[in-house]
């Protein structure tokens, strides 16, 4: 029986899994600006319950940019997209300016459908890190030309004047552009509900959508339909969810308007996990790219008050949380925000078909290093269909046969 490669090299630690069966389909929720503080205080308002805080696995991402401590959601969305450390602000460039796809590209690469779904303009940091490649997160006239590559299936989100030419520098009509594609470009929920195209674009509102309090379930309603599209590919998808406002109700320290965006935002993860219940096959994964506003939740009688330390983001590490398919298991240790990427390239990469009984490969422990997980003892993986043996020392991964290093991821 063959044995397929479960790697992970430079500045991951390793994950381990061992499924039963493939798994195809990915559903990424990235909660914008969410720290533990920010997620457990929608937890306590909401009855002591989160959907989020039920998944198996938890990890934790330290989320420093290549240049700098703090990061921003360009170079945050960055390396959750692409595995890469990126310059504050840079949009799927890493730290040397090299352009690196995006997990969303590679899926289309795959065969598999793809989708963005987001509370924001659909051109601002964090849905862009998933369809461009530019030096800075301002550029979002040129982001939204990304779109017209075709990498993103179904993107329903605002931005509405980054397509249209009364909104643009260069007076381009991107919308007519995507329908010549063969898109659906829509702006209201009855024109989504009413379409049956394999490809849609979705902008419901000129910039970003309305606060939680405003704007209803339409972030449910958007999940479910691009799950509806997305899920009729039998080669899977993968799809990005943001939670886009968590971090804008932060930025103005608003502690219940942040705590309605978190339950928003949960509500989406909860229907995820549903999916992934009902279908077997699918893999669930919540993070945040940076906590904004240095929440603290210090004791006022027998509850808690809501003090806030910044207007902008902070430094401090965030929980990841993931859900496999039926019979998998996870061993995940903490890492340094690229081991997001490459948990789910598990899935969608050419290294990786399915895996059978790997055992369990595991590292005796790891220590932190500038912001690095790194292996302290070697292990050694299997790797199909390219059949070479490798081991990981040091955070890298060498050939076994001549000892030279290996990147394959």
């Amino acid at each position: 029986m063959k044995k397929t490669v479960i790697v992970f090299l430079l500045s991951v630690m390793c994950l381990v899994a061992f499924p039963q069966q493939k798994v195809k389909n990915v559903i990424l929720l990235i909660g914008d600006g969410m720290g533990l503080a920010q997620s457990y205080a929608a937890y306590m308002a909401n009855g002591d319950s989160l959907a989020m805080f039920s998944m198996p696995v938890t990890g934790f991402s330290i989320t420093t940019c290549a240049d700098r401590k703090v990061t921003d959601s360009g170079a945050g969305g960055t390396a959750i997209a692409t595995g890469h450390k990126a310059n504050y602000h840079a949009i799927g460039l890493d730290g040397n300016g090299f352009s690196h796809p995006s997990l969303l590209k590679i899926a289309k690469q795959y065969g598999k459908s793809t989708a963005i779904v987001c509370s924001c303009d659909l051109t601002h940091a964090t849905p862009a890190s998933f369809v461009a490649n530019v030096k800075d997160r301002k550029l979002q006239d040129e982001i939204a030309l990304c779109y017209l590559d075709g990498y993103c299936d179904v993107a329903l989100g605002g931005g509405s004047k980054r397509f249209l030419p009364t909104g643009r520098k260069d007076k381009l009509n991107l919308a007519d552009s995507l329908r010549a594609r063969g898109y659906d470009v829509i702006f209201s929920q009855q024109e989504l509900s009413n379409s049956s195209n394999d490809k849609i674009i979705g902008l419901f509102a000129e910039e970003h959508l309305a606060e939680a309090a405003k704007r209803g379930g339409i972030m449910q309603s958007n999940m479910a339909k691009a799950l509806e599209v997305i899920g009729r590919n039998e080669k899977g998808f993968f799809m990005m969810l943001e939670g886009s406002k968590i971090d804008m109700e932060a930025h103005y320290n608003k502690y219940k308007p942040m705590i309605d965006e978190v339950l928003d935002f949960d509500r989406c993860v909860a229907m995820a996990l549903d999916f992934a219940k009902r279908d077997g096959n699918t893999l669930v994964i919540v993070t945040a790219d940076h906590e904004t506003g240095g929440l603290t939740l210090p004791a006022e009688g027998k509850k808690t008050k809501d003090v806030w330390t910044s207007l902008d983001h902070t430094g401090v590490a965030l929980p990841d949380t993931f859900r496999g398919a039926e019979r998998q298991q996870y061993l995940l240790p903490g890492g340094s925000g690229t081991e997001i990427t490459l948990t789910v390239r598990l899935h969608i990469g050419r290294y990786v078909s399915h895996i059978e009984n790997v055992g369990l490969l595991t590292p005796v422990g790891y220590y932190s290093t500038g912001g690095s997980f790194v292996i302290r003892q070697e292990w050694v993986v299997t790797c199909d269909p390219m059949n070479q043996t490798f081991y990981a020392e040091g955070g890298r991964l060498y050939h076994r046969a001549d000892g030279t290093p290996a990147d394959i991821c």
